[in-house]
Order: structure tokens, then sequence, then C-alpha cells
């Protein structure tokens, strides 16, 4: 919001080109709130969750408060990170590309170059912040360390090396196994 001469706060316009492609399809500027109750109704809804459970449904993910806090540069809030839990399927689609792993937009091909929703580059870095920030299906974001993911991977590649010496029979312990 920005003040005019005569010390109101005055609303700016939001550009459309700033904004994802699904997002900037969806704005409406400069309409009352009754026009764009018209427009785009929406159902009411009781307080609470009980409206996300559906008989024979799972949930789309749970949340779970961790320790780590995050700082959001635009805005300068401060609030606590979670580690989300997805449904199996959520999980299997993020990991061969049809599912956005920060917004958890469903894909129609693999491996879009953005997300259409977040402006996520799925395609440069969907695969390698799956591989560092899931542990099966739990996301736990950027809180997991570098260093721990790639302790992982060394000990990883250092246990394939040690069973490729002993499958040719290179191991001075080849009788272990």
């Amino acid at each position: 919001m920005t003040k005019t001469a005569a010390g109101k706060k005055q609303r700016q316009k939001i550009k459309p080109e700033h904004l994802a492609p699904k997002i900037a399809e969806g704005l409406t500027q400069g309409a009352t709130i009754e026009e764009a109750a018209r427009e785009f109704p929406t159902k009411k809804r009781s307080q609470g969750f009980g409206h996300l459970a559906h008989p024979g449904s799972a949930p789309v993910m749970v949340a779970e408060e961790n320790e780590t806090i995050i700082h959001e540069p635009n805005t300068g809030r401060r609030m606590r990170d979670v580690n989300i839990t997805r449904p199996p399927q959520h999980v299997a689609e993020i990991k061969d590309g049809y599912r956005c792993l920060e917004c958890g937009e469903r894909f129609e091909t693999a491996w879009p170059e953005m997300c259409p929703v977040c402006c996520f580059a799925v395609s440069d870095m969907q695969s390698l912040r799956f591989a560092a920030e899931f542990e099966g299906e739990k996301h736990l974001g950027p809180t997991k360390p570098i260093t721990q993911f790639l302790n992982e991977l060394e000990e990883r590649e250092l246990r394939r090396t040690f069973d490729q010496k002993i499958i040719e029979g290179k191991s001075p312990m080849k009788g272990l196994r």
C-alpha cells in the first residue's frame, strides 16, 4: 500500500506479468467483494478441519511443526518450519516429476521447466531437492542439512564399492559374504 497526498492508504495495482500463469489467470482487480463473490461463488464451510475429511479419502498431507525458524525475505515474516508427510502416490509423483515438490500441483506431463502455479524450477531443481529433502513419505525440507545428505551419499558409494570388491573377489574378507 502507498499513501496519497491526503495521507490515506491506496492499494497498488498488481501486475499480472509478475505472477505465475495460473495465478494471473484468476486475478481480479478493481471488483468489489460482492461482484467477485457473484462471479466466483464459494461454498461456506464450518469452522475447524471437518471439511477436509471425506468418507473413504486420505488427507493430502500432514504437517508437523519442527524447531527450525524460517525468515521469509520478501515480507520479513518469521515462522516455524514444518515436516510434511504425503501419501505414497504423491511422493512417487514428485519423484517421477509429475507433481511439484514446492506446492503439490499435479502436472499433465513429467518434468515441466517450471511449475505453472508457484514457478518452482521443476526440471532443474526437483530431483536434487527430492533426494536431499525427503525421507520416505516425509518432506523434511531444507531443515535436513546438506552435509547430512552428502554424508549419506558418500556412505552409499563406499558401501557400493565394498560390495563390488567382494563380488570381484578383490576383498581380503571375501569369505564373509
